[in-house]
């Protein structure tokens, strides 16, 4: 199966955390949404831990059923930003590819996130809502465009400084998590790929 390639655990292990990070992704979103933190989503942890621990294709399968999941419950316009979680899983897999998510690969993922997200999530709130989709920024989008802010630079700003803090913050209890289920529960992938290399070496 194309899913598991380069996995070297068992698919019933790795159904089950990623099961396990999606309802951890849904219940955040959810809980994040009752509290109307302006300032932070956190509905990507569960994205950032599959994809570090098996691979780009686990990491978009758990961000797509998120926010499908979201889309049928209690937030409709999430079925617009799944290419936001795909971006995440390409990101955090690639970088986590050689040596794992660790202190250096994490912050490297929160930096191009960083920067990545809130383009992608301008250009979808622009074309598909006109700029405002009942988010807590949207009065800050608003204050710019009064302020003769054009509607892209408007819903730009105000997501990047939001997401500049909830990407670093996801992906550092993102790390604590993938930590916390290596090597006692989990084996990354990242191992098996260095161990292929070293086998490929030996004459």
């Amino acid at each position: 199966m194309a899913l598991l390639r380069k996995n070297p655990n068992s698919l019933a292990t790795t159904l089950l955390v990623c099961a396990a990070v999606v309802v951890l992704n849904i219940a955040v979103g959810w809980a994040v949404g009752l509290l109307t933190l302006s300032f932070l989503f956190l509905d990507t942890i569960g994205t950032f831990v599959a994809a570090a621990l098996f691979g780009i294709r686990w990491g978009v399968a758990v961000g797509v059923l998120t926010n499908v999941i979201l889309a049928l419950t209690f937030r409709p316009p999430a079925i617009w930003f799944v290419i936001i979680q795909i971006a995440i899983a390409v990101v955090v897999g690639a970088v986590s590819r050689k040596s794992g998510y660790t202190a250096v690969s994490a912050p490297i993922a929160a930096a191009i996130l960083a920067v990545l997200v809130p383009l992608l999530s301008t250009v979808i709130v622009v074309a598909v809502f006109q700029g405002a989709h009942g988010n807590p920024v949207d009065d800050a989008v608003a204050g710019l465009q009064s302020a003769g802010n054009s509607l892209f630079s408007a819903a730009f700003w105000p997501r990047a400084g939001l997401e500049l803090v909830d990407k670093a913050v996801t992906a550092l209890i993102g790390l604590v998590l993938v930590k916390a289920l290596t090597p006692g529960v989990v084996k990354p992938r990242h191992e098996v790929e260095t161990e292929d290399r070293e086998a490929a070496l030996v004459p």
